[in-house]
């Protein structure tokens, strides 16, 4: 199973999404800003970043740019709440594997991962 880094703003979005993914047996760290996510990553070493585009304290892109420099293999899914056309330019911008709009189907996101890992 995969170690996966949560970064969601939202928390019962974050919480039921971290639930689904530990019971599918993956490693699973919870963050709430761009802080804490940086702290759960040098501690884990993530495989895979599920990522919001917006984070109370930074950016889901500056999340992804800067644990790229220590994990280049990192596989990201971006989830967003921008109009569709952006959200699509900012995942390929940040070279997401995959992009889900908010709001987002739980089953979707964990299909991804299993598709991923």
């Amino acid at each position: 199973m995969a170690k996966i880094l949560v970064a969601e703003s939202d928390r019962v979005a974050r919480n039921v999404l971290c639930q689904f993914l530990q019971k599918d047996g993956h490693e699973v760290q919870c963050a709430a800003t761009l802080t804490e996510a940086l702290q759960s990553a040098d501690a884990c070493k993530p495989e895979i970043l599920i990522v919001d585009t917006d984070l109370p304290d930074g950016s889901g892109g500056e999340l992804i740019e800067q644990l790229r420099q220590t994990i280049p293999s990192i596989r990201v899914v971006l989830l967003s709440g921008l109009y569709p056309d952006e959200t699509e330019a900012e995942g390929r911008r940040l070279k997401a594997d995959l992009v889900f709009d908010k709001p987002f189907s739980f089953r979707a996101v964990r299909n991804a991962v299993r598709v991923l890992s």
